[in-house]
């Protein structure tokens, strides 16, 4: 009997496989152009009338997962805080050492239970943020498209700057807008 229960143990245990997915770009340029991406789309209104956007992204990022029956759980995104980058030095040292907290925080995570079905369609996933060091929920919505070889996730939410109380990157000229758009694109 304790070997059949092992067995069946270690049937379930080998259909479950753990991946993971690095993906690294040299420079702002680059990161921006890639097929698998994090990026996120800010605003900032200059002497109250003059509005202006901008786009940074993730040079470096990993993705974790386990991958189970046709299905994603256990889903960690870690991105290093010194890897965002927005294009122009001044603002990412500002975003780097008093919004994100760096070195104190290194990195932001977001967790995703799951589970997420690896079939086409468009859903809503939940899970959390962890930005300097603290936990806020998080909703993604992601749209699942096969590919020849395996299948694209594109995902899109919101992050609000008051919400997670990263300190207000604006200065006395220039007001951030308070909303964070997110965009990525991986390629499982």
């Amino acid at each position: 009997m304790k070997f059949y229960f092992a067995f069946i143990f270690l049937l379930l245990s080998l259909s479950i496989r753990a991946k993971e997915i690095t993906v690294t770009s040299s420079n702002y340029k680059e990161a921006m152009t890639k097929s698998n991406f994090i990026k996120f789309d800010m605003e900032s209104t200059k002497l109250g009338f003059v509005t202006t956007g901008f786009t940074g992204v993730a040079k470096q990022f990993r993705i974790s997962f386990d991958e189970q029956n046709n299905t994603l759980s256990k889903i960690l995104v870690v991105v290093p805080v010194k890897q965002m980058d927005t294009d122009s030095n001044g603002r990412n040292e500002k975003m780097w050492e008093t919004s994100l907290g760096e070195p104190q925080y290194p990195e932001i995570k977001v967790d995703l239970p799951g589970p997420v079905p690896l079939q086409e369609g468009v859903s809503t996933v939940e899970g959390h943020v962890q930005i300097r060091g603290l936990f806020y929920p998080i909703k993604l919505k992601l749209e699942l498209k096969k590919r020849e070889g395996g299948m694209t996730v594109l995902g899109t939410s919101e992050l609000s700057i008051s919400g997670t109380k990263i300190p207000d990157p604006s200065i006395m000229i220039a007001k951030v807008r308070d909303r964070i758009d997110l965009s990525f694109q991986l390629d499982i």
